[in-house]
């Protein structure tokens, strides 16, 4: 076990700070559950209290809201918008992401198609365009020599720009 430690803080010079964070994150998540548990103690002991009188005021014919279910609605909605604010926020994230991703795929296409035009200007025989040479030009122009000596003469002129 010590190794695979030493494997990990080897591989990861940060695990001390994670562990250090995941600690306090627990700790954190611990305290508010335990507050959690008091507020929603708090709240059915206030609730029992109140019922009582809930229930006299229905007798006399006296239409109230019940406070249980007034709390209800109001943790729905709270909850609601948690889950919108999460939703807009892993939304913006995917789009931010798929944006960078498209820039980064047109950055290498651009690049590379920079690369294939660049290519076939220093293998194009002098004088012609690429794709448009004669076949049997073409082999004769380099059984003589004639395109590699061309093509040289262009690597070296764009190496030394």
């Amino acid at each position: 076990e010590y190794q695979i430690q030493m494997a990990v803080e080897t591989l990861d010079h940060e695990a001390h700070r994670h562990r250090q964070g995941l600690k306090e994150t627990q700790h954190k998540k611990s305290e508010l559950e335990k507050k959690y548990k008091r507020v929603q103690d708090g709240l059915e002991l206030r609730l029992k209290q109140y019922r009582p009188i809930f229930q006299a005021l229905d007798d006399k014919g006296v239409l109230i809201e019940d406070p249980g279910i007034a709390a209800a609605e109001n943790e729905i909605n709270r909850r609601n918008q948690v889950l919108h604010a999460r939703q807009q926020y892993i939304d913006s994230h995917t789009q931010r992401l798929i944006s960078q991703e498209e820039k980064e795929l047109d950055e290498m296409m651009t690049s590379g198609a920079k690369g294939i035009s660049a290519l076939r200007v220093n293998l194009a025989p002098s004088g012609l365009t690429p794709g448009k040479a004669n076949p049997k030009q073409r082999l004769s122009e380099v059984e003589s020599g004639v395109a590699f000596r061309t093509s040289s003469r262009s690597h070296s002129s764009s190496v030394s720009m």
